[in-house]
């Protein structure tokens, strides 16, 4: 079970214990989601020593091999992200246009009634039949 993720950025190579992947690009192996590292983390959870909180017993049953369905996530995973590195640039242009665009302004939503909102929306929604006390007990 690999214990380590390493990446070569020079030979562009995703060493995965005694694996390797060939043709991963450096957009790809840094590419981040929320400032998560998306292949290092997806590999954090899969190692011999995964990452996480640990809260009870079952939490340290853990593979003790890789399994070969691991590889075959290692591998979409990459592909999904390389797609998603190929679209940042129509994304990029996307987006300005839109900032470029009209804007609706507070203003706007004030004149059209939608600002501000009537104070009957404002409350929480509550299931039907739910009292004020079971309601906040999920909070």
């Amino acid at each position: 079970m690999p214990t380590a993720i390493e990446y070569d950025p020079h030979t562009q190579v995703l060493h995965v214990g005694a694996g390797r992947i060939e043709r991963v690009s450096p957009q790809v192996w840094a590419y981040e989601v929320s400032g998560w590292r998306v292949v290092k983390r997806w590999f954090d959870y899969r190692k011999r020593s995964p990452r996480g909180r640990r809260s009870s017993k079952l939490d340290h049953v853990v593979p003790t091999r890789w399994h070969p369905n691991y590889t075959t996530e290692l591998l979409n995973l990459l592909q999904v992200l390389g797609r998603l590195v190929d679209l940042q640039p129509d994304q990029a242009d996307l987006l300005d246009r839109i900032c470029a665009g009209a804007q609706i302004t507070v203003a706007d939503l004030e004149a059209a009634a939608i600002l501000p909102p009537p104070a009957r929306v404002r409350r929480p929604v509550r299931p039907e039949g739910m009292t004020l006390l079971e309601a906040s007990d999920d909070d």
